[in-house]
């Protein structure tokens, strides 16, 4: 039961963590695409 717990705790964490890092590319592609444009 506790393992399982973690391990939803650990997949949680890691989505969450790939999720962030997926919208900063977005954002600094936007950024960079902008800052190339001028």
């Amino acid at each position: 039961m506790k393992a399982g717990l973690l391990f939803k705790l650990a997949c949680l964490l890691i989505a969450s963590i790939a999720l962030a890092i997926h919208f900063m590319r977005k954002a600094l592609g936007k950024l960079g695409t902008s800052n190339e444009q001028k």
